[in-house]
């Protein structure tokens, strides 16, 4: 049967464990304050440094603009890494120790009987453990702090670590490298320069400046010339159907019609006719009266006779002489057709240099058409030399940046606040282990306590007994009785 402690039993466990909390609370406590009287005080110089990026990094020089790029937050993060770990590199940390000397900063290791090396690398070693460099990468400042026994060797330790830092950091930082890179981007100019001579050359040997647009007005040129043509063409095929029309009708439409004076030429004849005929009938009329040898008979025969001549000549004069003129249907008909057939001849001309400047358009978009490759590939060679030299141009500008910071002395790292000289002790924390050690203490002896209760089978409550012996409790008595 498991019984459920009480906060009563509970209590009545630590009355009875009083001792041992006690003992153990004593023990801790007094360990804590040994420490804190007995421990040798450490002092803690800070200095805080800031590292410049982008435009910030150095001051304007000349007229030339400063080409380099903002660094984006994680490039920000990887050089304040970099930074961080050249503070704490054993190179620069040896440097430190050597500037101060070893039995000055670390006497206990210098009299020790390590042969040197041994003892530079426990110094090593002790210098990193002392050396707290925070270089979060949350802000472009990097937090410094060292501990030593002596605050004015804290105080030049971490003096020397800046300035053998600010030495090296412009070391690695500004090799610049300046007669190779100027090399370089003279080489990148003079492929610019050629690639885009080049493509120049290119472009006026086949007469091209703006590819797509030339080929969109050629293609337009074209069609308009296009659309004339066949405007022309249906003009000449209506003109030469108009011609056949007017020819086949000038076939069928006399050339010449008889004149209107033709009744005027034989209107004598008719007369003469016409009175020959009247003196006929009287002549017969007469012979039913008259004698044939009568002379009103004679006289009648000899007018007959006479207007028989008269007759007979007019008659040979209207022969001899033209009864028809020129048609002017004819003629007007004639007249269309010569200027149908004009008509026709002069559409045909245009046609035929309509015909030469669409071959020569056409002539033009295959050589607009066959350079594009060309073009293209002059072109993205020119591109690249430009962006190459630009590269190689911005690169050159950062080394002689790089060079003018060398000579001037210019570091991208910045000193905000130069190494304190403490005049308290950072170590020991005095209220703080003190704090530790009371919190501890009572952890210690509470479990202490508990740990003693658990090992103990004994029963100290009625309850217990209940349980232990499974039968119920009918009286207890204390001690005394």
């Amino acid at each position: 049967m498991v019984l459920e402690p009480t906060w009563r039993d509970i209590a009545g466990t630590f009355f009875r464990r009083k001792l041992a909390i006690v003992v153990t609370f004593l023990i801790v406590v007094g360990a804590g304050v040994a420490y804190i009287m007995y421990a040798t005080p450490l002092y803690r110089s800070d200095s805080t440094l800031l590292v410049r990026f982008g435009s910030n990094l150095v001051p304007a020089m000349g007229a030339r603009q400063e080409v380099s790029q903002q660094l984006q937050s994680n490039e920000r993060h990887e050089v304040l890494s970099s930074d961080g770990e050249l503070l704490k590199s054993a190179d620069l940390i040896r440097s430190v120790i050597g500037k101060i000397g070893l039995a000055k900063l670390y006497p206990t290791i210098a009299d020790g009987d390590a042969g040197d090396e041994l003892k530079m690398t426990l110094a090593q070693g002790k210098f990193t453990g002392d050396l707290v460099v925070d270089a979060s990468g949350v802000s472009d400042v990097i937090n410094l702090s060292y501990l030593n026994h002596d605050p004015k060797l804290a105080h030049q330790a971490l003096q020397a670590l800046v300035d053998t830092y600010l030495d090296r950091e412009a070391k690695v930082y500004s090799d610049p490298q300046l007669a190779f890179m100027e090399s370089q981007r003279d080489q990148a100019t003079q492929r610019l320069t050629q690639d885009r001579d080049s493509l120049a050359k290119f472009k006026s040997d086949n007469q091209i400046s703006d590819l797509p647009q030339q080929v969109s007005q050629t293609l337009l040129q074209r069609s308009t010339l296009q659309a004339q043509l066949q405007n022309d063409e249906a003009h000449v095929v209506l003109a030469t159907k108009r011609q056949s029309a007017l020819a086949s009708l000038l076939a069928k439409v006399p050339a010449n019609v008889s004149s209107q004076a033709g009744a005027e030429k034989y209107r004598g004849v008719d007369d003469t006719t016409a009175k020959l005929a009247d003196l006929r009938a009287k002549q017969d009329q007469m012979l039913s009266t008259f004698q044939p040898n009568s002379r009103i008979l004679n006289q009648l025969q000899a007018g007959i006779s006479s207007l028989q001549s008269a007759e007979h000549r007019a008659q040979s004069d209207a022969r001899g002489r033209d009864n028809s003129e020129p048609n002017i249907v004819y003629q007007n008909i004639q007249t269309d057709y010569l200027r149908a057939v004009a008509d026709a001849d002069s559409a045909r001309e245009p046609m035929t240099v309509l015909r030469q400047q669409i071959a020569d358009t056409d002539k033009r978009l295959d050589v607009l058409e066959g350079s594009r490759n060309q073009l293209d590939d002059l072109t993205r060679r020119a591109q690249i030399a430009e962006d190459a030299y630009k590269a190689l141009a911005q690169r050159y500008e950062e080394a002689r940046v790089g060079s003018s910071r060398n000579a001037e002395k210019i570091s991208s790292t910045a000193i905000i606040s130069v190494p304190s000289l403490p005049d308290l002790p950072a170590r020991p924390r005095k209220k703080i282990i003190l704090a530790g050690s009371l919190v501890a203490s009572l952890i210690l002896g509470f479990g202490l306590a508990l740990l003693l209760e658990g090992l103990d089978d004994r029963i100290y409550v009625p309850r217990e007994a209940a349980a232990a012996l499974r039968l119920p409790v009918l009286a207890t008595f204390g001690r005394e009785a």
